[in-house]
């Protein structure tokens, strides 16, 4: 097996077990060193858990689309969920594309409508994409959304504006 060169970002069916971070300087954003802790400290987590409560304007959703990049070429993030208000969807589904190439699928209540007519009754709707982005009012509106929410197996579950989860 060949070596990858130095400062190379190894191929997703290497798995890498370095801490150090492999995505950064690689985002389409401004590079600002405070943002490398919250990587940092995810990549010490064998199970990763983080608040980030930064204060307005400094970056959070880059924070943790960085997060998300990086667990995602380590294969520790396959399957990942957003959560965030609804005022949101659009900007956070937009960065994390534009400034990352992670696609989230958008799960507003509509479309889980419309995948539920496309879909048999039995199939979770949230099993059928593997990154989404789903409001948390549509969340807490609709109980049976819910309830499949709970059954789906997630890598990574993000959730934006926190303080608007209760």
């Amino acid at each position: 097996m060949r070596k990858a060169a130095p400062g190379c970002i190894p191929s997703r069916a290497t798995a890498t077990t370095t801490r150090r971070p492999l995505t950064l300087g690689r985002a389409a954003i401004d590079d600002l060193i405070f943002q490398h802790l919250p990587v940092e400290r995810a990549l010490a987590q064998d199970r990763v858990r983080l608040l980030i409560a930064d204060d307005v304007g400094l970056g959070k959703t880059l924070e943790a689309g960085l997060i998300t990049s990086e667990l995602a070429l380590r294969g520790r993030a396959d399957r990942i969920l957003v959560v965030t208000t609804r005022a949101m969807l659009t900007q956070f589904q937009k960065e994390f594309w534009t400034r990352f190439s992670i696609p989230l699928s958008r799960l507003d209540s509509a479309a889980i409508r419309r995948m539920r007519n496309r879909i048999p009754a039995h199939y979770n709707v949230f099993d059928q994409f593997d990154r989404s982005i789903v409001s948390i009012d549509t969340l807490k509106r609709d109980n049976q959304i819910r309830d499949a929410l709970k059954h789906s197996y997630w890598d990574l579950v993000i959730i934006d504006e926190a303080h608007n989860a209760g």
